[in-house]
Formats: C-alpha cells, structure tokens, sequence
C-alpha cells in the first residue's frame, strides 16, 4: 500500500498482469483512502486500450460493486 491507500492491483490496473494477480489473491474490493478501488481506474482510463474492458470483467466478476 502506497502514502495514499493505494494498491498494487490498482497500479496493475493499467496492465494486463490484473488476472494473474486477482489469482494470486489480490483483494479487488480493497480500496484506498477515498474509497476508490481498481475498478474506479479502469473507470477514469475512459478507453478500451490495453484490454480496459475485459479488466473491468475480470475485477466485477472477482467481486467489485461499481457504484
């Protein structure tokens, strides 16, 4: 965890190592000192480059609620 809350699978968000994490045991829910979690950075990416949408599959399907 970062000087902000933030977590290693939130920076993966940004790659495709998210799968092999979640398998791992990465905590999709876990969120930082806002609140946000992975899922709200795939969220602000705004494009489907880099496999955007398949991530945020991946990170619903390990148990993230959008809200």
């Amino acid at each position: 965890v970062d000087g902000f809350g933030g977590t290693p699978l939130m920076a993966a968000s940004y790659f495709e190592c998210v799968a092999e994490m979640l398998r791992l045991g990465a905590d999709a829910c876990r969120a930082n000192f806002r609140g946000e979690t992975a899922l709200h950075r795939m969220a602000w990416r705004g494009t489907d480059r880099g496999g955007g949408a398949g991530i945020v599959r991946q990170l619903v399907a390990a148990g993230v609620t959008p809200q």
